[in-house]
């Protein structure tokens, strides 16, 4: 079962500080079903911060998911969600070189090729933290939240669409840690790397997107729907 923050202050998931990767190579996966849009407030959807230096994917006052990149809007995802489906969302960066920071958007059950996305030019620090459907310093979605997967690098357009397929990684190289949600009280690192997961505020709610483990799983860059 995912868990579910009411889109407060208080309420965010926070993936523990110690290794998450350089602001320079990286990738954070995960899906979101809102349940209440929130609309006219600016909503935090993943924050990647240090100090006065974010990478930030959010939900402004103008109800179109957008990027930013310390502080500064960066571009829109032109994305609408309605809040009956699941998404799965993504985060990368491959270096401070203009677009070479991506946001992504998938509905579970559209095709591939479907997704809203916005491409930014990322800023170069060391993450103190991350946090997920919020921060303890600003208001985030109302919303179930599960399988969190981070990666020590950026992944391809293919691979993100590949690991539409599961809760698990699908790739397995480069990993820095994964989360199932399993409830709000979960904390485990899955990939063994024993970096921790917490989540705030939280409560038990929703079902899970798709299998935890795909029955079988796709190669990178097959569809699966």
């Amino acid at each position: 079962m995912p868990v579910r923050l009411d889109g407060t202050t208080s309420d965010f998931i926070e993936l523990s500080s110690t290794g998450l990767p350089s602001s320079t190579s990286y990738t954070v996966i995960f899906w979101m079903q809102v349940v209440n849009a929130n609309a006219g407030t600016d909503r935090s959807i993943l924050t990647y911060v240090n100090s006065g230096l974010e990478h930030r994917i959010w939900r402004p006052t103008s109800n179109n998911d957008g990027v930013a990149v310390d502080g500064v809007s960066a571009g829109n995802l032109s994305a609408n969600e309605d809040q009956s489906s699941w998404y799965m969302w993504a985060i990368t960066s491959s270096g401070t070189a203009a677009g070479n920071g991506n946001a992504y958007s998938w509905k579970v059950g559209d095709a591939d090729g479907t997704y809203g996305t916005a491409s930014f030019t990322p800023s170069s620090f060391t993450p103190a933290s991350a946090y997920i459907g919020g921060t303890f310093y600003s208001t985030g979605r109302d919303a179930h939240f599960a399988f969190v997967k981070v990666w020590n690098a950026a992944l391809s357009l293919s691979e993100l669409q590949a690991e539409r397929a599961q809760g698990s990684i699908v790739r397995t190289t480069n990993v820095n840690r994964y989360h199932r949600l399993t409830n709000a009280a979960y904390t485990a690192d899955e990939s063994g790397n024993s970096r921790t997961v917490t989540s705030a505020g939280a409560a038990d709610g929703g079902t899970e997107p798709v299998p935890w483990i795909f029955a079988s799983t796709p190669p990178v860059g097959a569809s699966i729907f």
